[in-house]
């Protein structure tokens, strides 16, 4: 069960980091169309 919850405590880290790199990417190109 703790091993569970470290999962799902990285899970949402890289989703994060997964979120900021698109938005990144996003900016740099300057894509109006870039939605959540």
């Amino acid at each position: 069960l703790k091993n569970y919850g470290s999962l799902s405590f990285l899970n949402k880290d890289l989703h994060k980091v997964e979120t900021y790199l698109w938005v990144m990417n996003c900016r740099r190109f300057g894509e109006s169309n870039c939605t959540f």
